[in-house]
């Protein structure tokens, strides 16, 4: 039985092991995700298991296929930050401003789940 002094001490430590689990099955279903594309997502949220993945890209320098991808689950709305990624030659044309200007009224305010701290930024 604990004691009321035991209740009042501080959290422990994330367990970093796990964080970089929880990271890493986020990076799987993205790539998995953006290998799909253009048809359908076919994978599952690595938070809550439902098939609920959205995947929408904003093309910053055209020339290179750079830009951002938000990507998150409707069901949790958990999605992990990806900062700039190269996107897909088949989805360009559904990335440049006026696609992601018409496709940004569907994200939702997800929660961005940030890489672990053993990952690379």
């Amino acid at each position: 039985m604990k004691t009321a002094a035991a209740s009042t001490e501080a959290d422990p430590l994330p367990n970093t092991h796990d964080e970089a689990l929880r990271w890493e099955s986020w990076l799987h279903a993205y790539e998995q995700a953006r290998d799909e594309l253009p048809g359908p997502i076919s994978g599952h949220c690595p938070n809550c298991g439902r098939a609920c993945l959205r995947l929408v890209y904003r093309l910053r320098i055209p020339r290179l296929l750079i830009g951002e991808a938000h990507f998150w689950c409707d069901h949790c709305l958990k999605g992990p930050y990806l900062g700039s990624v190269e996107i897909p030659e088949a989805v360009a044309g559904e990335a440049d401003e006026q696609a992601y200007q018409r496709l940004s009224a569907t994200i939702p305010d997800y929660e961005l789940i940030p890489p672990a701290a053993s990952s690379p930024p």
